[in-house]
């Protein structure tokens, strides 16, 4: 985001803050305290361009991120998939909009309770963010905690804050939620270049030979299934057209290595969608009793760049998708029938 937009932003900030305290002193009968109005993460608003790389943890997760010129990528394991510029700007601004409200309790004791206790304790539920330059120095180090809606004037949000080098927590004025997991700061959606529209043609492929097939003539029509039994209806009407939705529709849980997973031929399904412009989609799908994964083996767009403009190189990554989603796409032709009547 360009400089001239930040500024704007913030005083913008800054007037709804000024406004929202003296709301507040209004109520409390006490005068503000020393502060209060001020950012919480000091000149990030006027200092962007510094910002190198970005660890967001979690008592269960830790993601990083990473400055790579104009595109901010995963770090650790998953270095070099990308992540969505929009999920980081709105982080970043997040916390340069954030300002100091009101002072809250040092007593560590009573941090779990603001969700700004340390985040390795069993049961935390705030996120700690970390922010480096290029030469790895700690920009900020704060723990982003409980929220707390429309008690702090003008219909604005609260959220309870700490930064690591600050003894006492604050109440802090600002849009600041903050997500630790992998699918939070990434384009969750596998297929963009995919619409339900565009597909023609879906075969799914079992490791024991089944095969079925939906397709259709046009866009407009509905899809049919290939070799259904003339005497078995339906389950439902929209059964045909589920796997073109779940095409356009299939989200991430989270990325995987490719490498750490090895796809066993004996239980990996194979699915193609074809699309009337001459796209092609090739996926492999696997579920292991533990989770569900999916592997892009070939993405043809014919013309439709959006998968191209994301840089994800497709051979090096897995998905973990929910076992739903895995059901949607792996069906037999079994579960396309209703129960037969006697």
């Amino acid at each position: 985001m360009k400089q001239s937009t930040f500024v704007i932003l913030l005083v913008a900030t800054g007037l709804s803050v000024a406004a929202a305290m003296t709301a507040a002193g209004l109520r409390s009968g006490s005068g503000l305290q020393a502060g209060a109005g001020q950012p919480f993460v000091g000149n990030l608003g006027e200092n962007m361009s510094a910002v190198a790389s970005i660890t967001l943890q979690s008592n269960s997760d830790t993601t990083e991120l990473v400055r790579k010129g104009d595109q901010w990528v995963l770090g650790g394991d998953l270095a070099g998939y990308p992540a969505s510029n929009v999920e980081v700007r709105d982080l970043l601004v997040g916390l340069a909009d954030s300002r100091r409200l009101e002072p809250k309790t040092a007593i560590t004791d009573r941090f779990a309770k603001l969700q700004v206790n340390d985040v390795t304790e069993a049961g935390a539920e705030g996120k700690r963010v970390t922010i480096r330059d290029s030469d790895g120095d700690v920009l900020a180090d704060l723990i982003v905690g409980k929220a707390w809606f429309g008690q702090v004037g003008l219909d604005k949000t609260g959220r309870y804050v700490r930064a690591l080098d600050d003894e006492r927590a604050w109440l802090t004025l600002g849009d600041l939620a903050v997500g630790a997991r992998v699918r939070d700061v990434v384009d969750t959606k596998i297929i963009p270049a995919i619409t339900q529209e565009d597909v023609r043609r879906v075969t799914v492929s079992q490791p024991d030979g089944h095969e079925l097939v939906v397709e259709r003539e046009k866009p407009e029509d509905s899809f049919i299934l290939v070799d259904k039994p003339a005497d078995r209806e339906l389950r439902t009407p929209v059964i045909t057209g589920s796997f073109a939705n779940a095409l356009q529709s299939a989200t991430l849980e989270t990325v995987l290595p490719a490498s750490t997973i090895t796809l066993d031929p004996a239980k990996t399904v194979m699915l193609i969608a074809e699309t009337f412009d001459g796209g092609t989609v090739i996926l492999k799908l696997q579920n292991d009793g533990n989770q569900s994964v999916l592997a892009v083996e070939g993405l043809h767009t014919a013309g439709r760049t959006a998968d191209e403009k994301s840089g994800i190189e497709r051979s090096r990554w897995l998905y973990q998708i929910p076992k739903w989603r895995y059901d949607d796409l792996t069906k037999r032709m079994k579960d396309m029938l209703a129960e037969p009547t006697s």
